[in-house]
């Protein structure tokens, strides 16, 4: 045992960016004054803590941390044993690293006690065998998760995802090449440690050599292998002044050795510390070897229970020639030779045993949970908690001193704790009682660990974005994150929708969970209250992005930037500084306005590329190239991204008055494609062929920055026919017609599309919003219309100019009559191979475009 592993040194060497940490216990002090430092430091933002639930209420009870919630996450877990795996997870966009042994996140675990770990690393994307065993160990605490995400609030899970988004290789599905290095461990619907080793065992076994700290009261362990790998020779290596053994159940054919001295320097007789290390070889007389190192203990809740019966538990094991070489090189090897356990020994073990005994019969702390801080209150997740109305809270802080009482109310499937919102800044801990019985909550700070969670390309976004409001923006890198945020996720499906579809009944506030490696539908706890539907993407750089640009935007940025910037002179002075300034020379001037120039020049390249990219993307849906879902998501970020910075314009000193960051021709190029592709079936906004996405969040937002593009491009409803009107001016004038009949039924009636409309347009908007209440008062209308098509006149009598709808208004939508011939009725039409599609008149209800005029 005489090759030692730094952990924290492995942390230093760089590269990674999130962390995933599981443990029986922690002394959290520890972990937030070294180990969080240190990843923080290294640029490790995004980092997890499962450790066991009762073990948590234990350290919390004696030492409160002071960054739990805010900094990372503390997730407590509960076992039908215990929650005992010890792993250390590290991953960043190229490389990883695991640590599976017997540490508890403790000083001693770390530095004190005798323990075994291992660690495999992956250097690059492409290492075939060694990515699979991070993406198992990663499967298991994904699957120790998801048995308990009933407990938690959905944000939690989210931020657990989260960990992929920093690693990609940990989201493909890689076959499990590795024979000679594999993770054993305990998940749900799996057999038992020891049958999994069983089931790689091949011939006789000569040997079995364990080393261990903890025995149950029969020790179960040993029998089953006696009774079924049947070994010629049995060793136990155990320090019997530490040992938790039954001494008086000595077994026969079982040689107890003393493992004072394992891991002794030559010069010394005993070793120093506590021996925790957990290690099972088996050898075979057809020189066949395996090792076993992990958090099991030689115990029956942790070897021989399957599934999650027992305690949680990983380890690695290796196979071969290698694993004999790495037992050799720790002295496990040399075990056989140890003096055995003297009578003393066994008397000092014996009265470990009492003691361990005496111990494990106190009352177990309080229990622990997890509640989510958000902008509406606090948000309380209690499983099987029906009937129960309100519950009863006390709010304390970091420190666990009480800063405020409330009682908190049923919502659904949660319950609301409103408290003020100064003072859940301050939360730390929620202590309720629930049936009598009390229970201490963590409290998890929404907004706090989304930051933390961000991607290295979030972060450089959201500095660019900051940029604008400088004199020299960093338009370069906010392109080129957008670009690569948008557009390079062409391989990725969106889950959600897939359970929409799936799912009996799609307008449940909270969708089915995702499967490995897919983005995540929205979280209860971030709707409001009236508007109940599904975000296709909650998990990667293209949601961040949009709850930058949409969800988030008009809460800070956006209300920071324009009672900023209104105040600022061209040269970005405030009000304060201009008075009594004395303005630089001309020539100063002139450069300054060279350099605000070039600025706007490098913008309107960029703007120019990000239209033409997301025209190509419109145009492959046409060829069934990229899924419509995409495109919804695309799209919104691809327009967000632009009205930001068409609202720079006056406000940021490098946009002269006049001059825009998102030229005319540009928007109407824009608009024209989605038109030409978004208008008409399959692939319909105004009334999509798949009613689920009617449900889904970004779709609404779409149609809400559609209306505002529509609008920022000029187009106008043209109400008389002007005197000696020429042949374009006339098309120009029913393209208007019936581009302003089809943009009203963008709207349907949903609140959501009208807020984006409103929240797009107002910071333009100099005058009245007589466009948009044209729009909103015609949807009106007409949705009345589309619902009851009896209501409206045959078309026996129908005139050009007109509108009609088909039967099947869900199909069509209200259309403008462009030319009647006979018994045949052409209605204007957006694709790209004509203008006009025709109907006969018995299937077409019609009423007058007048009556909207007059609106």
């Amino acid at each position: 045992m005489n090759e030692y592993i730094s952990i924290l040194d492995e942390i230093t060497r760089g590269g990674y960016e999130a962390s995933l940490i599981t443990s029986y216990n922690a002394y959290l002090p520890f972990y937030e004054d070294v180990i969080l430092r240190k990843l923080i430091s290294r640029g490790v933002r995004h980092n997890i803590l499962m450790m066991d639930s009762a073990q948590c209420a234990q350290a919390i009870s004696l030492y409160p941390p002071r960054l739990a919630g805010r900094y990372y996450s503390l997730i407590p877990m509960s076992s039908a044993g215990a929650f005992h795996p010890k792993m250390i997870l590290l991953v960043g966009k190229n490389r990883g690293a695991l640590f599976v042994g017997s540490h508890n996140l403790t000083l001693s675990g770390f530095g004190y006690n005798r323990e075994l770990t291992n660690l495999v690393r992956v250097q690059r994307r492409d290492d075939k065998e060694k990515i699979p065993i991070l993406q198992k160990a990663w499967r298991n605490a994904h699957d120790w998760l998801e048995n308990q995400k009933d407990e938690f609030p959905s944000h939690l899970v989210d931020m657990f995802l989260k960990l992929r988004d920093f690693a990609p290789w940990l989201k493909e599905y890689t076959n499990d090449t590795q024979k000679d290095e594999q993770i054993l461990s305990t998940q749900s619907n799996i057999s038992s440690l020891l049958d999994q080793l069983i089931e790689k065992v091949q011939g006789t076994v000569k040997q079995v050599i364990i080393t261990g700290a903890f025995f149950d009261s029969e020790l179960s362990l040993l029998k089953r292998i006696k009774s079924e790998l049947k070994p010629k020779d049995l060793f136990v290596c155990i320090d019997p002044t530490t040992v938790q053994i039954p001494a008086d159940k000595r077994m026969a054919g079982v040689t107890f050795v003393n493992g004072s001295i394992l891991d002794a320097p030559n010069s010394e007789k005993v070793s120093s510390g506590y021996l925790h290390a957990k290690s099972l070889i088996v050898e075979t007389f057809q020189k066949n070897f395996y090792l076993v190192i992990g958090s099991a203990n030689p115990s029956e809740p942790a070897w021989l229970r399957p599934g999650l019966s027992g305690n949680t538990e990983m380890a690695l094991l290796r196979i071969g020639a290698k694993a004999r070489e790495v037992a050799k090189s720790l002295g496990l090897l040399n075990i056989p030779q140890l003096p055995q356990l003297s009578a003393i020994d066994w008397k000092i073990a014996r009265q470990n045993w009492l003691a361990g005994q005496e111990k494990s019969k106190q009352t177990p702390p309080i229990t622990m949970g997890i509640c989510l801080a958000t902008e509406k209150g606090i948000i309380i997740k209690i499983p099987k908690s029906r009937g129960l109305e309100r519950i009863h809270c006390e709010v304390l802080n970091t420190n666990k001193i009480a800063i405020g009482k409330n009682t908190a109310h049923r919502d659904n499937e949660y319950y609301l704790l409103e408290f003020p919102l100064k003072q859940i800044s301050k939360a730390g801990y929620l202590l309720c009682t629930i049936n009598g019985k009390q229970k201490m909550l963590i409290v998890q700070h929404q907004r706090m660990i989304e930051e933390q969670s961000r991607t290295g390309t979030q972060q450089r976004f959201r500095e660019a974005l900051s940029s604008l409001t400088a004199d020299t923006p960093d338009l370069e890198t906010l392109i080129k994150c957008v670009d690569k945020i948008i557009f390079s996720k062409a391989s990725e499906a969106n889950q959600s929708v897939r359970d929409i579809k799936s799912s009996k009944n799609p307008n449940a506030q909270e969708s089915k969970e995702p499967v490995e490696g897919q983005p995540l539908s929205v979280d209860i706890s971030e709707t409001k209250k009236t508007i109940k539907k599904y975000r296709l993407r909650r998990s990667d750089d293209l949601a961040y992005l949009l709850d930058v640009l949409i969800y988030h935007l008009s809460m800070e940025s956006e209300h920071e930037m324009s009672s900023m910037l209104n105040k600022q002179d061209s040269k970005g002075r405030s009000e304060e500084e201009q008075i009594d300034a004395d303005d630089e020379s001309l020539d100063e001037d002139a450069i300054e306005e060279g350099l605000s120039q070039k600025t706007l020049d490098l913008c309107h390249r960029k703007v120019k590329t990000l239209v033409g990219r997301m025209s190509r993307q419109l145009n492959a849906l046409q060829q069934n190239k990229v899924p419509f879902e995409d495109i919804i998501v695309r799209l919104t970020g691809v327009l967000a991204v632009l009205r930001q910075l068409r609202n720079c314009d006056g406000k940021v000193a490098w946009i002269k008055q006049g001059q825009t960051a998102f030229p005319l021709e540009d928007r109407k190029r824009l608009f024209d494609v989605i038109v030409n592709t978004l208008f008409e079936k399959p692939n319909s906004l105004l009334y999509p062929k798949n009613e689920e996405f009617t449900e889904v969040d970004e779709l609404a937002r779409l149609r809400g920055l559609v209306l505002w593009l529509a609008w920022d491009s000029g187009m106008q409803l043209r109400k008389k026919n002007p005197f000696l009107e020429s042949t374009e001016e006339m098309q120009e004038r029913v393209r208007s017609k019936a581009l302003m009949l089809a943009l009203a039924q963008l709207v349907r009636g949903d609140e959501v599309v009208i807020e984006e409309a409103k929240q797009s347009i107002g910071p333009l908007c100099t005058s009245d919003m007589d466009w948009l209440d044209w729009i909103l008062s015609t949807n009106r209308s007409l949705e009345k219309y589309i619902q009851n098509p009896e209501s409206l006149r045959m078309a026996d009598n129908v005139s050009i100019g007109d509108w009609a709808v088909y039967r099947d208004p869900l199909e069509l939508g209200a259309r403008l009559v462009l030319r009647v011939e006979g018994n045949k009725v052409a209605l204007a039409y957006f694709g790209r191979n004509k203008n006009y599609i025709s109907y006969t008149k018995n299937v077409l209800r019609v009423g007058s475009y007048n009556e909207f005029v007059r609106h």
